[in-house]
C-alpha cells in the first residue's frame, strides 16, 4: 500500500471516532490489512464497507432529513416495516412514536423522497434506461 492512497479526517466524525479510507492495489493487501486491524483487538476499530473500486456508490446526506424522520425511519427499518412481507405496521411505529398514523406516514414518505431524491441526483445516465427516461 502506498502512503499516499490512505486518507484519513482529522477531526471526529461527531461521535469522537475517525474515518479512514484505504485504497490497496491487490486483493492479497486487502487480506494484510484486515489482519492488521484484526491484531488491535481491543474492539475499538470496525470494518463497515468493503468493495472494490468498480462497485458503484451513491452519497446520501442524512442531515437532509429531520432527526425525528430519521429516528422513525431507523424505527421503521429495525421493526421490518420495510420488509417483505412486511413485518410492522404504520400503527406499531404510531405507538412507539404516541402519534398517528398519519403522522408516522408523512415523516416517513418525507424521509423517503429526501433519500430518493439525492440517489437520483447521484446517478449518471448511464445508470439509467433510456426508455425510463422522462423527456423534458
Amino acid at each position: 500500500m502506498s502512503r499516499d492512497t490512505a486518507r484519513s479526517t482529522n477531526e471526529p466524525d461527531g461521535g469522537g471516532a475517525y474515518t479512514l479510507s484505504v485504497s490497496l492495489d491487490s486483493s492479497a493487501a486487502v487480506g494484510e490489512v484486515l489482519e492488521a486491524i484484526a491484531g488491535v483487538g481491543d474492539g475499538s476499530v470496525d470494518v463497515r464497507t468493503l468493495r472494490p473500486d468498480d462497485a458503484r456508490t451513491v452519497a446520501v446526506n442524512v442531515d437532509d432529513i429531520t432527526p425525528i424522520q430519521r429516528e422513525t425511519l431507523v424505527y421503521a427499518v429495525r421493526v421490518g416495516y420495510y420488509r417483505m412481507p412486511r413485518e410492522a405496521s404504520l400503527s406499531t411505529i404510531a405507538d412507539q412514536f404516541d402519534v398517528s398514523k398519519s403522522a408516522v406516514s408523512q415523516r416517513l414518505r418525507k424521509a423517503e423522497a429526501s433519500l430518493a431524491d439525492q440517489v437520483v441526483a447521484g446517478l449518471t445516465d448511464g445508470d439509467l434506461r433510456e426508455d425510463h427516461v422522462p423527456r423534458s
